[in-house]
């Protein structure tokens, strides 16, 4: 994502609005967020929940500014509004408020275990 352009990032953030505008959505979610925050889009990676692994140099900083820039304007024009995250990372505050530091979704959706679930499944068909 080439949200360090200031073209793409406000392009990206007029289309939120316009969408909860034009349709009248009551939130968003950002699916596959993983591949967003890593530069290795986290193909071939297994997390641990060692730190390092969240906060070095593999992190997409420009993403985490989009997604903290979309997640404040969306509550703070909407207060009502949802955003929720798939991310299989386990990014530490991915759910804490822009304001304390963290990316501001309301609720993460964890894919690992149901993604288990139906791999198990298919191997027995």
């Amino acid at each position: 994502m080439e949200a360090k352009s200031w073209e793409v990032l406000r392009f990206l953030l007029s289309n939120l609005r316009w969408w909860m505008e034009e349709y009248r959505f009551d939130g968003f979610r950002f699916d596959g967020i993983t591949s967003m925050l890593y530069h290795h889009h986290g193909i071939g990676t297994g997390f641990s929940g060692d730190y390092s692994e969240y906060f070095g140099l593999q992190v997409d900083e420009d993403s985490l500014v989009y997604l903290m820039l979309a997640n404040h304007i969306l509550h703070t024009l909407y207060p009502d509004c949802i955003t929720i995250a798939e991310d299989v990372s386990g990014m530490p505050a991915l759910c804490r408020g822009v304001e304390e530091g963290g990316l501001g979704f309301d609720y993460r959706l964890a894919m690992a275990i149901p993604d288990k679930w139906i791999q198990q499944l298919l191997q027995t068909l």
